[in-house]
This record gives C-alpha cells, sequence and structure tokens, in this order.
C-alpha cells in the first residue's frame, strides 16, 4: 500500500517487500513467505552494485524479526554515512510495527532490536501502544503524552516523532475521537508539541499504518521544500524559534490525516453496502455451516468488505481538504 500511494503521488520508490503474502492479516489467515534479512541485504548489495542507490529517503514498514530490524540499519547506516558531507540530504523514517490495542503480535525481541535503531532515526511513527512500549510511559492524558514525547527527544535523541491513534482522558467526548500527536525538537532536545483531533470511524482497518507513513514522507518532503534553506538542515529541523503548529511536521500531519479520514470515511460507506450484499448471500445457502465454519466465513466477509479503498479515491490522496487543524499542546 504504501509504495502505491507514493508513487501516486509522485515519488520514485524502491520497495523490498519484507513478506510475499496472500493478503493482509485482517482475514485471519494467510499464504506465503516472509523476506529473511539475508535477502533484504542481498537486494540492497545488488542496488548498490549499480550505483541505484541515491535514495534521499527510507521508508520502514513492517519487519518480522530482530534480524530484519538490523538489515533495515545496515541500510540506513550506509545511506547516512554517504550523506555525511550534505545535512539534510538523506531523511529516514521507521514506523515500528510490533503491535496494537495493548498487546504485542510480534516476539518481544522486536522491543529492544527497535530501540537499538531509534536513535539513529529522523521521524519515527508509532501508534499508541508503541509510544507507550518503546518509551516505557503509559500514556493516557496530555501530561504523560508530553513526557513519553520528551523521553523519544531526550533519551533516544530523536529529532521528530509522531504517534498515531492516541486516546486520551480528560479530552472532551475522547470516546468519539482519536488523537494524533508530534512534535520537532528544538536545538536543546526541547519538544514543540502539537495535537490533532480526528473523528473516529467504527471500522477495523488493516494497512492504514501504511498510508499514513507514506502520506507523512511525501507531505514532509514537501512542507520542508516550502520552507527556504530546511532541506539543507540537519534532520531538517527548524529554527527555534517555529511554534508547533507551523512546523512542517504539523503541516504534513494536518493533510496525511485529512487524507486518510476521508477515504476511510468513503471505505466504510462502501464496506456497509457489501457487508449487506454478503450477508444476504451466505444467508440464502442451502448448506448450514458449523459454528467454527460461520465464525469464519465472517470474519473473511468483514476483511474483504473492510478494503481501504485507495484507488477509487486518488483525488483525495492528492488534493485533500483543509479538513484538519493542529493546535498547541
Amino acid at each position: 500500500m504504501a509504495t502505491m500511494v507514493m508513487q501516486s503521488l509522485g515519488c520514485d520508490v524502491a520497495a523490498i517487500n519484507t513478506v510475499q503474502f496472500s493478503n493482509h492479516l485482517g482475514y485471519g489467515q494467510v499464504k506465503g513467505t516472509r523476506t529473511n534479512s539475508s535477502e533484504v541485504i542481498e537486494i540492497w548489495k545488488g542496488l548498490k552494485d549499480l550505483h541505484l542507490d541515491d535514495f534521499q529517503i527510507l521508508l520502514s514498514g513492517y519487519l518480522p524479526d530482530p534480524q530484519s530490524v538490523d538489515a533495515m540499519a545496515v541500510i540506513g547506516q550506509e545511506l547516512r554515512a554517504k550523506s555525511k558531507k550534505s545535512p539534510g540530504r538523506f531523511f529516514w523514517i521507521v514506523d515500528p510495527i510490533m503491535g496494537d490495542n495493548g498487546k504485542l503480535y510480534v516476539s518481544e525481541s522486536m522491543v529492544p532490536a527497535y530501540k537499538s535503531v531509534l536513535q539513529n532515526t529522523d521521524l519515527i511513527l508509532p501508534n499508541h501502544f508503541e509510544a507507550e512500549t518503546l518509551s516505557g510511559v503509559k500514556i493516557d492524558d496530555e501530561d504523560t503524552l508530553k513526557l513519553a514525547i520528551s523521553i523519544f527527544h531526550s533519551r533516544f535523541a530523536i529529532p521528530h516523532i509522531l504517534i498515531t491513534s492516541l486516546v486520551l482522558k480528560h479530552r472532551d467526548e475522547e470516546s468519539s475521537f482519536l488523537y494524533v500527536a508530534g512534535s520537532s525538537m528544538t536545538s536543546s532536545k526541547t519538544p514543540r508539541i502539537f495535537i490533532i483531533k480526528i473523528p473516529r470511524i467504527d471500522c477495523q482497518f488493516s494497512g492504514t499504518g501504511d498510508m499514513f507513513g507514506a502520506l507523512i514522507l511525501v507531505r514532509l518532503r514537501e512542507a520542508v521544500h516550502k520552507s527556504p534553506g530546511l532541506e539543507n538542515a540537519p534532520n531538517w529541523l527548524s529554527n527555534d524559534d517555529v511554534p508547533s503548529v507551523d512546523l512542517p511536521l504539523a503541516k504534513a500531519a494536518e493533510k496525511a490525516a485529512a487524507s486518510i479520514h476521508e477515504i476511510l470515511y468513503r471505505s466504510k460507506a462502501r464496506q456497509d453496502v457489501e457487508t449487506a450484499t454478503y450477508q444476504k448471500k451466505i444467508g440464502s445457502e442451502n448448506e448450514i455451516p458449523d459454528g467454527k465454519t460461520e465464525s469464519k466465513k465472517q470474519r473473511w466477509t468483514k476483511a474483504k468488505a473492510a478494503e481501504v479503498q485507495i484507488v477509487r479515491n486518488l483525488r483525495v490522496l492528492k488534493e485533500p481538504a483543509e479538513t484538519f487543524k493542529a493546535d498547541p499542546l
């Protein structure tokens, strides 16, 4: 999904697939293979041998094991070394995909693996649970959110942080909204935090993190290039006097959130129609399956109906409405 989104917005992309799966995991079962770390490095070596390694941005998504994290780190560090004499020439984004809703869905060994590479990255994109897991802070309100972000800046020296799918107490109508919060640190590693309030859509989608990462990459680069000279600044960090809501990261998050929310809203509408159609078809079958088979079929129906409708909504990717505005925190 990430590759298609970036290409739709004009990026030249060289993708190294970490899995070759028949479908996403939302269906509850899958066929296919994982790309092991040695294969990732072999592909990377092939690109280098042909001098096809002049990349400006590295975005990593799902990685199946700690060895794959190490392989990703090798690529990132080599690209960083190549750009040493040209600050801003290379930007590294990591989506530390590990879990959601309070639990890991990867091995616990992935946590220290990700922690070991964070200090070399420019931007990380954890969800609520992943931010808690990496920072060691239970995030349930604005104060703990500020603490977690401060730790990412001060302890891990991560220049930019953007946390998605936040659920925060003590905010109006929190059950009906999710939040995205981000920060670009100052020269003294002080946070500059902004927050965006987004209406919750009652549906479980797969792949939204990949879409968000791709959109942030494109929109952040776009916003950076609108700030004179910033593309040549180390880590794309704005001057200390730039307030949080005027940061390129905030502008990128506003646009990315607008695109994703509208696409998911339209996907949910289509899901409702498809679910009703499938339910009618299943109900008319002569053979009544046992409880276990019926449960699986219901899950497959919901998963298929909840596929994110990106191709039908490319204009929403390219021309997002000004739906959301970042507020300072």
